[in-house]
Formats: structure tokens, sequence, C-alpha cells
């Protein structure tokens, strides 16, 4: 029988519901059980997949873990983490004084997730809110019940609409017309470390970009408003301003929340982000798997690290886990439910394409049945 389908008879057997215990009783229970599964989906990998093919994909990610994420990078591609927040400290810090309370770095660079020579980088510009303890700003769910998205009551008046919410659609135009302002006075570049870094300003989705070139170099930074959740009432995450269907509405951000989790996976547990890293190659060379952006797979990991946290996750474990990882995203797309970790009322694939769903669920259910995991690495030349 496949392992994928074994994986998913036994973990439906272990279901909290039918659990006849008291609550602190049930989830001893069910955390043992969980782990006997995932024990015994090993013992099963092992029998169906056979030591020598388990070798030679230990083999492989060994090769990709060596020629893609252990290379050394150039001077310049050192300096790209170092370029960006020069950037902000003297261009986009001085533009937005008037508005902002707080910045912070996000995204795979600093998660230690990257791609080494990654260029993507996000900078969250948290804006001032002002407010009294008679007139606080509140974030309520928009009528459509969707728990993702929000409506923010109150705020600065020049970034009100006609019904008094707070605006990210303005509040981005005023980020990008204070930006341009700054490049202009700059003649669109700056000087760093002795050479100048040509600026320019593009607009992708809710982000003002800014796209840089550095000697070889070019990255491009994405400049995203957002608004503290200290200074809201009714949210407990951070809001993003992701305007949906030209609503002005925010979409809760787990940026914070994913950072530290990312970063104690790194420093305690390197296995994990390694096959985080892992899969990011993979699906830059690999069409089926290009299909779900990287926050997919960060999810996927997410859940495969709570459905069995006492797996091993030493040198030698890092096949099996990336066996395990392989099932478990074909179960969620088989499924077409991938709850955030961080809130499980979203699913992630719920406005995704059912055919793309359906294409990738597929391709990966006929690699498990044929226990050929390493086919996923021979596209990565």
């Amino acid at each position: 029988m496949a392992i994928g389908l074994m994986s998913s008879f036994l973990m439906r057997l272990v279901n909290p519901s039918i659990v006849m215990f008291n609550m602190g009783m049930t989830v001893i229970v069910v955390l043992v059980m969980q782990s006997l599964v995932w024990g015994l989906t090993s013992l099963l990998q092992r029998m169906v997949f056979g030591e020598s093919d388990l070798s030679e994909l230990a083999r492989q990610l060994r090769r990709i873990e060596k020629d893609y994420l252990s290379c050394e990078l150039t001077p310049t591609q050192k300096a790209k983490p170092g370029l960006v927040s020069y950037i902000k400290e003297k261009l986009i810090q001085p533009a937005l004084q008037d508005y902002y309370a707080d910045f912070a770095y996000m995204g795979s660079a600093y998660e230690f997730t990257s791609v080494p020579g990654s260029s993507d980088f996000d900078i969250q510009v948290f804006l001032k809110v002002p407010s009294t303890r008679q007139n606080r700003v509140k974030a309520t769910a928009i009528p459509s019940g969707d728990p993702d998205w929000m409506r923010v009551r109150g705020g600065p008046e020049n970034l009100l609409n006609y019904e008094g919410y707070f605006c990210p659609i303005k509040a981005r135009q005023l980020v990008t017309s204070k930006i341009d302002r700054a490049l202009q006075a700059n003649g669109f570049q700056i000087s760093f470390q002795g050479f100048p870094a040509v600026v320019r300003r593009s607009t992708h989705g809710p982000a003002t970009t800014l796209d840089v070139t550095w000697r070889e170099e070019k990255l491009s930074i994405d400049i995203v408003v957002c608004l503290r959740k200290i200074d809201l009432q009714c949210s407990n995450y951070d809001l993003v301003g992701k305007p949906y269907l030209d609503k002005d509405f925010w979409r809760q951000s787990y940026a914070e929340e994913e950072l530290a989790k990312l970063r104690g996976y790194h420093y305690s547990f390197m296995r994990k982000s390694l096959l985080l890293r892992i899969m990011k190659v993979i699906k830059n060379h690999h069409p089926q798997m290009r299909m779900f952006a990287s926050y997919f797979y960060k999810n996927v990991l997410f859940m495969l690290d709570a459905r069995n946290p006492t797996a091993s996750w030493g040198r030698a474990d890092l096949a099996n886990r990336f066996i395990d990882m392989i099932n478990l995203i074909h179960q969620v797309l088989s499924d077409r439910s991938l709850p955030l970790h961080f809130n499980s009322k979203v699913n992630y694939l719920a406005n995704k394409s059912p055919t793309s769903i359906s294409t990738v669920a597929n391709y990966l259910g006929d690699i498990i049945k044929k226990g050929n995991y390493s086919s996923l690495l021979d596209r990565v030349p």
C-alpha cells in the first residue's frame, strides 16, 4: 500500500473526537498516538522505499545543501542586507519621519530561510496612530466574516475614507509620494561603501517597491504599510495594508510570530530551517512545485512540526523528514485544506486554483506510489 495512503489512514484513526477521556488526558493520549503513528509511518517508508533508495535520497539532499545552500557568497552578496539597512536609514526613514512609529525587517532574509543570493527584502512601516482614551482606533472583522481581513475605524484624518475607516490605499499612496520626493532629491541614487546604488521606485500589489542596482547586484525592497496590534482594539495581530477587492481592508499579519518561530528553528533545530530552504530550491527549479509560494511550504513545515513534536531532526534524519514533508504536502493538497499555523480559521488553499491544486496533488501522488522521492531533486542541476 502506498505510504501516503497508509499515513492518511493511520492519522484518521487518531481522532481526538472519539477519545473518551477528560480534556487533559485526551491531549496526552493524542500526542502519544500521533508519535506512534509517525514512528510506524517511518518504518513503512523504510520497508517500501528501501535502504538503498533512502541512502540515494540522503545523498541528493546533501548535494543540494552543499551546492546551493552552503556555497560561499561574494563580497557584494554579503553586503546586500547592509545595503538594505543603509537605504532604510538614509532614505526611507527621513522621508517618512512624520508618519512612522516603527520599522521591522521581515522575510526570508531575516528568518534564516533564504536561498544564498536572494534579492528580495521586506520592510514593514508601522504608521503612527494618534488616539486618546476616548477615541481609540478600533479594528473590526469585515461583514463577510473572513477571519483574515479587518476594517479599521479611526486614524489620521487625511488617511480616512468617506465612511471614517482607515484607508490602506491612501496610506500606501502617502508613503509612495514621500519616497518619490526623497528619491528625486537624491538624484535616484545613494552612495554605499564608495559605490553608487541606483534606486528606482515601482509598485507591485500592496507594496511600494525600491528596485536597487549596486555594482553587479540587483535587489528589491518591498515597503508595506502596517498597523501595530498594540495601537488597535480587537486585534490579536499586527495588520498589513493589503486592500481586498479594492476595499479598504487590512489583513492580519503573522510575520512577527513566524519570524520568532523560524529563528528558533535556526538556532535550535537547524535541520528544520534547512528542510524549508531545500524546498525553496526545489520550487525554483520545478514547474509543479513553483505553483505555490514559499509561504505555503512554511506553513506545511509548521504543521509537520506540530504533528510530530518528538521527531528527530539530526543530519541522518533529513531524508526521512523530507519524505514526511512531501507526504504532508500531498495530504493537504488532496484535502484542499491548509490552516494557517497562527490562525487555524484561515485556509491558505481556499482561494487557490482547484486545477493547480489537483495538478500538484496528482503529481506528488504518483511519486509517493512509486517511492520515487529523489525525482523531485533530479531537476536541480
